[in-house]
Order: C-alpha cells, then sequence, then structure tokens
C-alpha cells in the first residue's frame, strides 16, 4: 500500500513539473530574435515579478525562438551581456506580429526605464 502511495505522490509530482506554470487559456505565438551585435547576449523574460524567468543565450549572428504572448503588446525581454549586465529591453510588436526576426540592435538602451 505504501509503494503505491509513493508512486501516486511522484506521478502527480512529476505531472505538475512537467506542466509549468503557464496558463493553457494564454494566446502566444513564436517569434525568432536575432543577435545582430558582435557579442553574445542572454534574453531575460520580463514580467510583474522582474525578469528572471528565462535566461537563453544567443551568440553573435545566430537566431533564436521564442514564444510570445499576445495578451502584452509589446512583449519585453531584458537583454543582458553573459555576465549579467544589462544592455536594454527588447520590446517585440505583438500586434501585429513580426514576420521578419526581430533584431537585438533594435532594443531601447535606456536603463532607467523598466523593462516590462
Amino acid at each position: 500500500m505504501r509503494s503505491r502511495l509513493a508512486l501516486a505522490f511522484i506521478t502527480v509530482g512529476l505531472a505538475v513539473a512537467l506542466s509549468g506554470c503557464s496558463d493553457p487559456t494564454e494566446d502566444s505565438r513564436g517569434v525568432i530574435i536575432r543577435n545582430d551585435l558582435p557579442h553574445s547576449v542572454v534574453l531575460k523574460f520580463c514580467d510583474s515579478f522582474g525578469c528572471d524567468n528565462l535566461s537563453d543565450r544567443i551568440d553573435p549572428g545566430e537566431e533564436n525562438p521564442e514564444n510570445v504572448s499576445v495578451e502584452f503588446n509589446p512583449y519585453a525581454f531584458l537583454v543582458v551581456d553573459p555576465s549579467g549586465r544589462a544592455i536594454g529591453c527588447l520590446e517585440v510588436p505583438t500586434d501585429p506580429m513580426p514576420t521578419a526576426p526581430v533584431v537585438i540592435s533594435t532594443l531601447n538602451r535606456d536603463l532607467d526605464a523598466p523593462c516590462r
């Protein structure tokens, strides 16, 4: 009986971990982010809790697919260098959605403005 109970807890825990914390009713779309800068950058997703939810590194000349919620327009990423120093805020429009890759060099470098 204990082994069945333990197996049930493990199964439920695994299901919760794999499902993540995303809202299944949220409408998100794919967008391509291109690093056109001469150095690597890291994208951090920004929400009301800060900008620590994503850490996707993109090397110079590379492209990275990202999902963005159409609930927010624009959808914001904090762009940092590999050491974690903020470079700026990349705002991705969601209405209308971009059809071409969004390039990092279009980011807002005003670090006094909130990236949310």
